[in-house]
């Protein structure tokens, strides 16, 4: 093989190693912290950030490539559904009739 195709062989494997192991940082942390501001910030490729590379990934990552898109879309299954119980709780609470003039009693059924 030419000494050019081992470099830019050599070039693209660390750039989707380098990804891989950004996507992979970013999960745990995720995981760990929840998305917060805070969490977010620190996320090696933030919403919307796409990376460059130089070629197609390597064979070799293909499984490891898959296992971060499982891990990926498992969270975003939960996301979705923390959303969809967030809602129904925001809807609960808004169902609740506004209250004018101080000092006037609300009382809210819990139970049924």
């Amino acid at each position: 093989m030419p000494e050019y195709e081992t470099q830019t062989d050599e070039k693209v494997l660390g750039e989707w190693e380098s990804i891989l192991s950004g996507l992979e940082r970013d999960l745990t942390l995720l995981q760990t912290n929840g998305a917060d501001a805070a969490t977010t910030a620190r996320l090696a490729f933030p919403a919307g950030a796409l990376p460059r590379v130089s070629g197609p990934i390597p064979a070799h990552l293909v499984a490891r490539a898959q296992r971060v898109l499982d891990a990926q879309t498992e969270a975003l299954t939960h996301l979705q559904q923390a959303l969809a119980s967030t809602s129904r709780h925001i809807a609960a609470v808004r169902s609740v009739p506004q209250v004018s003039g101080r000092g006037a009693s609300v009382y809210l059924d819990a139970v049924g």
